[in-house]
């Protein structure tokens, strides 16, 4: 190996109950010259036929109990170390078992009704619940029993300032120190604003949300039993506006949000631009942003513009409020992208993005026609320029100044930067595709980004010369996502 050759390896081993056996090696290749990375992944999953479990093993069992001794179905156990894990589901009397081998293991308890499966259709349903994790030392054969706490029910109105009661009300109990997540305790209220919802004893905080909007209506409410407790809310206000073109044409599909620590709301634009939401009074953080990407009706076949975020705004609301916005003047960039013999190249995806912000799949981006040419429409700005064809990336302009409709043509391969390349594989050498690359400075700023073809072959080109840093991102293909720093392009 030479002397500007860098070897990294990686083991990890670990055991499965069952015989079931991981191996994981990673193995970078960092070279002045280049940079190569391998993903090594070897699973091996077997079963020993004949083999006794017995003199090693034992089982971990118990019940989960509500508040009144009753079994509960579908309670979750988890039991884990570093070495081996396992899962279990009670059943329809409350009870679990598991084997274990010998150890310290982490032990943990959770129940949620909304994951319901056989046998316990049907079965009692209690608000979730996760119990504080506990430690146990499994040395023969152990029995561990989990409870519920008691549950009360809360029940009322939510009604208006006029004393009407509200429907379709979304009432959520969350717990204070905790982020609001789609578990936590909620009903939706009947036609007359009434409602009723079975919580464990605590303080919680009350979300209301109905149609776009939701808010906080109430802190820190004490429940240790049974109780009634309403709701007003309001008064509510409309805020509305429109979302216009530079032409002053309605933009459809924009998308409004409104918040503040107790309060937001969302709207999209309809067909000519317009949008309206109900809100309360206060100060919100108001902003717009737009994305031909993510169209639903009413907007399928609208006119399209490149995408847009408006640098968020303080709006203090005290009455119906109007606030429009209008999207930039747009410009065509047009061209060719050729070899250095002057050839058009179809197939390549030609991206402009702002230097100073990470380049996203949102970039304004299109592909070459089959003799080279591009037509792109971009807001006014300074832009850099990547250009991709199958497995290859580089950055052939920077600073390219809009303020005008405006021709540019771009060389395949004129770029006189280094370059970073390699290929992925797995434990058989085939190549790994998708796999995300991505190149950023040592101040950590983004630079550009690539997927792996087929082969797992990957080229980062457009650098200049110097020190970067490199990640590799399999996780959603079953491998851990690494970072590299020190790597070279010449």
């Amino acid at each position: 190996m030479g002397k500007d050759e860098r070897e990294h390896c990686f083991l990890f081993t670990k055991f499965l109950y069952l015989g079931s056996f991981l191996l994981f090696h990673a193995n970078l290749l960092q070279v002045k010259k280049k940079t190569k990375y391998s993903f090594l992944l070897l699973v091996l999953l077997t079963v020993l036929p004949g083999m006794a479990f017995a003199d090693t093993s034992f089982t971990l069992s118990g019940h989960v109990y509500d508040s009144s001794g009753a079994g509960v179905c579908g309670a979750q156990i988890s039991a884990y170390n570093e070495t081996s894990s396992a899962y279990v589901t009670t059943q329809t009397d409350g009870s679990y078992s598991v084997p274990a081998l010998p150890g310290t293991y982490t032990v943990s308890m959770s129940y949620s009704p909304y994951f319901f499966e056989e046998p316990c259709a049907g079965a009692p349903t209690y608000p979730p619940y996760n119990a504080t994790p506990v430690s146990l030392i499994i040395t023969g054969d152990t029995v561990k029993d989990f409870s519920l706490p008691q549950t009360y029910t809360v029940s009322g109105f939510v009604k208006d300032q006029n004393g009407v009661g509200i429907g379709n009300v979304n009432v959520t109990f969350y717990d204070p120190s905790s982020f609001m997540s789609p578990l936590s305790p909620s009903t939706t209220t009947a036609a007359d604003g009434s409602y009723s919802v079975t919580v464990y004893g605590g303080s919680y905080n009350v979300r209301l949300a109905k149609d776009n909007i939701s808010f906080i209506v109430m802190t820190g409410l004490a429940v240790s039993g049974n109780m009634s407790q309403d709701f007003t809310v309001g008064p509510f206000i409309t805020v509305s506006g429109h979302v216009y073109d530079s032409n002053g044409n309605g933009v459809c599909g924009a998308q409004i949000s409104a918040y503040n620590e107790t309060a937001s709301a969302y709207v999209t634009t309809q067909t000519d631009g317009s949008y309206s939401t109900l809100g309360l009074v206060g100060t919100y953080t108001v902003s717009m942003s737009y994305s031909p990407y993510f169209f639903e009706e009413p907007c399928a076949g609208a006119p399209t513009y490149p995408p847009y975020n408006t640098t968020p705004m303080s709006v203090t609301i005290t009455s119906d409020t109007v606030k429009d916005f209008t999207l930039p003047q747009t410009y065509t960039v047009f061209g060719l992208v050729k070899d250095q013999n002057g050839v058009g190249i179809g197939n390549v995806n030609v991206t402009f993005y702002d230097p100073s912000s990470f380049m996203s799949p949102l970039s304004p981006s299109t592909i070459t026609a089959a003799d080279g040419s591009y037509s792109l429409t971009v807001y006014g700005g300074n832009y850099n320029v990547q250009l991709s064809k199958d497995n290859i990336s580089f950055i052939v302009m920077t600073g390219l100044a809009v303020s005008g409709n405006m021709s540019q043509d771009f060389t395949w391969g004129s770029s006189a930067f280094g370059s970073i390349y390699g290929r992925v594989t797995n434990a058989n050498n085939a190549g790994i595709q998708n796999v995300l690359v991505r190149v950023y400075d040592i101040n950590n700023n983004y630079i550009l980004g690539i997927t792996t073809d087929q082969n797992g072959n990957y080229s980062i080109g457009g650098l200049s010369p110097g020190q970067y840093k490199v990640t590799f991102l399999g996780n959603s293909l079953g491998y851990t996502d690494e970072w590299y720093n020190d790597i070279y392009s010449t």
